[in-house]
């Protein structure tokens, strides 16, 4: 059993198996933990980023991004990188919004994203992205 902040979580714990969960989020909405109880740290960068990115966004629209840009994690998974068109001159200020907010919302559903690389003849930035999993 762990205890997050009033919390109760059971987990089984099983040897030589891999605990494949998704992370848990506190009462304060803020607070992220892994399933075994142990906080995520997100890049204070990429969370002052992604703070302006959904800052834009009415509440409508939050909802429906969310949902589309979870789904292109999902689909990123199968080929082991993310991948996104941005400014053919280089990743700007609006793209790094966008970019933050995907690794976020990525580490939120349990994924680990490496660092975005721009691809100056296909004007894209790609990222290497694998699904966590916790040994046990």
């Amino acid at each position: 059993m762990i205890l997050i902040k009033n919390m109760t979580i059971a987990i089984q714990k099983r040897p030589g198996t891999s605990l494949k969960g998704k992370p848990i989020v506190s009462l304060d909405g803020v607070t992220w933990y892994d399933p075994f109880g142990e906080r995520i740290l997100f890049n204070p960068t990429d969370l002052i980023y992604a703070d302006k990115f959904w800052a834009e966004l009415t509440s409508e629209k939050k909802e429906n991004q969310k949902n589309i840009m979870a789904q292109n994690i999902i689909d990123a998974e199968k080929n082991g990188c993310l991948e996104m068109f941005v400014n053919p001159s280089g990743i700007v200020r609006d793209d790094k919004k966008r970019l933050s907010a995907y690794r976020v919302l990525a580490q939120q559903m349990g994924y680990q994203v490496g660092n975005f690389l721009f691809n100056p003849h296909l004007s894209k930035a790609t990222a290497h992205l694998r699904k966590k999993e916790y040994l046990v």
